[in-house]
């Protein structure tokens, strides 16, 4: 069997429609109440609660199914706190998170196959929780930690509610594990040295993966650890198959993705092409991983780029507050360094009324000079005899005083 055959290999059997149904409900229901409150920033939380603790939904009866579904929601809940925490903040500290959280979620094992697989759930949900709130800043959309645990306990309350109206429907009958591809194993496991291995391996790639994608501040940064995590397996042929199902499925879905959002412009058209593409995905989960990974990827693809819940209000006070700043200052600037003509044009008049002033000192100090003949008989400089005077004379000193009296 070539390669690519083993990437597209499809399992007929795996195909379940009425599990896509269920899951279609529960995404529609919370998408169309957020968007009449104007809180679509908090699907992606109910979304995730209502399907993971319906993932990890062990089976039997209905007070056993809804203290481990309870236990599920409160275990995301504290997750989702920590994760919205501290998303935004240094890269280092959700490293060191991402590191402790992928290692007892490796080490969950030791309680059951089930419980691993409920962890796992709790693990992936917590690299998504932890890439959310940069991209919500950067799209200037308002999101609240505790209103995030809110609606995840809200999802997780919304699939509770439907496995006991179901189960009422069903005349309160033990109902079997609803997801056969999740093993109902819960015997305890020995930690065997191979196992503590492979969880701490994981936990180191899933660190590094954060650490790269967190540190360079990359869109969607969750996608890098997300993929790292989900291909990691305990044997490099399984890892290597997965590894190129989900790069196939990837690219697909990128496709896929990018003919909806070029081709489709309303908002709520693509709502529901996500709900659909979500639905699909949960069908055809046994049948072929590749094309599951593209129905995600595509419906991850589609959510991330529609249109978000910006509030216009805060753009408007943001440049009503920096406009006029700008303003003040580049008239401030201007008001303390005036144009060079300008400058010019104020000292031309100045100058003219200093000469004019200048004239007039000394028209009146030679009029003055006209009416003391006597004291000016002779000329500057000369004396009576008509001979230059000595400098530093007195007749200089007579002549010179009337005139620098009046200046």
């Amino acid at each position: 069997m070539s390669p690519i055959a083993k990437v597209f290999k499809l399992n007929r059997k795996g195909l379940n429609v009425s599990r896509g149904l269920i899951v279609l409900g529960v995404m529609l229901v919370p998408i169309i109440v957020l968007d009449v409150i104007g809180k679509e920033q908090y699907w992606v939380s109910v979304a995730f609660g209502a399907l993971f603790v319906g993932l990890s939904d062990p089976g039997g009866e209905f007070g056993y199914r809804a203290s481990r579904m309870g236990l599920m929601a409160v275990m995301g809940a504290v997750l989702t706190a920590v994760g919205f925490g501290i998303g935004d903040r240094a890269w280092e500290l959700v490293v060191l998170a991402a590191f402790v959280v992928t290692l007892l979620g490796g080490l969950a094992v030791k309680f059951g196959l089930h419980r691993f697989v409920a962890g796992t759930l709790l693990n992936a949900w917590f690299l998504v929780a932890i890439g959310l709130p940069a991209g919500y800043k950067l799209d200037h959309v308002t999101s609240h930690t505790w209103a995030q645990v809110l609606a995840w306990l809200a999802g997780s309350a919304l699939w509770v509610a439907l496995a006991f109206i179901m189960w009422l429907a069903r005349g309160r009958q033990s109902r079997p594990e609803p997801v056969p591809e999740i093993p109902g194993d819960v015997t305890p496991r020995k930690l065997t040295r191979p196992i503590i291995l492979f969880a701490v391996i994981r936990a180191l790639a899933v660190s590094l993966a954060v650490g790269i994608a967190f540190g360079l501040h990359l869109p969607n940064a969750y996608w890098m650890p997300l993929a790292t995590f989900v291909a990691m397996k305990s044997s490099f042929q399984q890892s290597a198959l997965v590894a190129e199902q989900r790069l196939a499925g990837a690219l697909i879905g990128a496709a896929v993705a990018s003919l909806f959002l070029l081709t489709v412009d309303a908002k709520h058209a693509l709502e529901a092409i996500i709900v659909l593409l979500g639905a699909v995905g949960a069908s055809i989960r046994g049948v072929n991983y590749a094309l599951y990974t593209a129905a995600i990827a595509g419906w991850r693809s589609d959510r991330d780029r529609s249109a978000p819940p910006v509030q216009p209000r805060c753009r408007v006070a943001t440049r009503a507050l920096h406009v006029p700043r700008r303003r003040d200052r580049r008239d401030r600037d201007a008001a303390r360094q005036p144009a060079p003509k300008a400058r010019q044009q104020d000292r031309a008049p100045r100058s003219r009324n200093l000469h004019g002033r200048f004239r007039l000192r000394m028209t009146n100090a030679a009029a003055s000079l006209r009416q003391h003949p006597a004291k000016t008989s002779s000329p500057r400089g000369m004396t009576a005899a008509g001979s230059p005077s000595p400098r530093g004379s007195k007749d200089d000193e007579r002549v010179c005083q009337p005139a620098l009296g009046s200046v």
